[in-house]
Parts: C-alpha cells; sequence; structure tokens
C-alpha cells in the first residue's frame, strides 16, 4: 500500500472536444487549462518522489484499489455543510487518476477496480491511498 497527500487546489479535468480533420478522421482534444496543467504535474510529481521514497513498484497488470480524499477550501458562506457544489467529483478523479498514469504508479488507471472518492472541507489538496488487489 502507498499513502501519500498532494498539496493544491484540486481541479478538474475537462471534458473531451471532438472534430473531423482534413483527412474525415475525428481526432479528440482535451479541454485544458494551465490550472489543471500545474494540478497534473503536482500530482506526478509528488506521487514520482513518494514512489521512490516509499520504495514502492509500480503496478504493472493486476487490480488496483484506490481512496482519494479531496479537501476543499471552504467558503465564507457554504451553501451547504459538505462541498456538494462544483468541480464535479467525477472530474477530479479523472485529473488525479490520469496524473497518477503518467507517474508510473500503475501500467494504466484501467486497473482500478475498487474507487472509494469523497470531497471535504478542509486544506485544499488530495489525500491518495493505493493498494494492490490480489
Amino acid at each position: 500500500m502507498i499513502k501519500f497527500t498532494v498539496a493544491g487546489k484540486p481541479t478538474p479535468q475537462g471534458s473531451k472536444r471532438g472534430f473531423v480533420t482534413k483527412y474525415g478522421k475525428v481526432a479528440m482534444v482535451e479541454q485544458a487549462g494551465v490550472a489543471l496543467k500545474d494540478w497534473r504535474n503536482t500530482i506526478t510529481a509528488t506521487a514520482t518522489q513518494q514512489r521512490i521514497k516509499q520504495n514502492w513498484e509500480a503496478f504493472t497488470d493486476g487490480p488496483v484499489g484506490v481512496v482519494l480524499v479531496f479537501g476543499m477550501k471552504k467558503p465564507l458562506k457554504p451553501k451547504y455543510s459538505t462541498p456538494a457544489v462544483r468541480p464535479d467529483i467525477d472530474k477530479l478523479t479523472r485529473a488525479v487518476l490520469d496524473a497518477l498514469t503518467d507517474s508510473h504508479i500503475w501500467k494504466d488507471d484501467s486497473q482500478v477496480i475498487d474507487l472509494k472518492v469523497e470531497k471535504t472541507y478542509g486544506e485544499p489538496g488530495v489525500e491518495i491511498t493505493i493498494w494492490k488487489i490480489c
């Protein structure tokens, strides 16, 4: 098992936009801004450092479980007692899982078969726990 925290403002990964190229092929482009790129780079760098520090070998195959707990900054006048507002939890999750793939935590995020995700008010960032399922 590996567990670590990535500090920073959780940023959702946008949707993909498709278009037809001049050759009649369909191409998909990620709608991403600078904030997303920075957030994913921070996750990738932290995950890579922790993987090395904790002497953790990448999961090259097999099922993996993941818990993500996103800390969201609490607004001055929150609408709810929990962060049941944007950004969407699935888009936050997509950004983290793709960044973990980039950091070679696993071969591909398709290996994740058990996933628990939560948004809470707290210090901005994400706490990540990953384990191999035998």
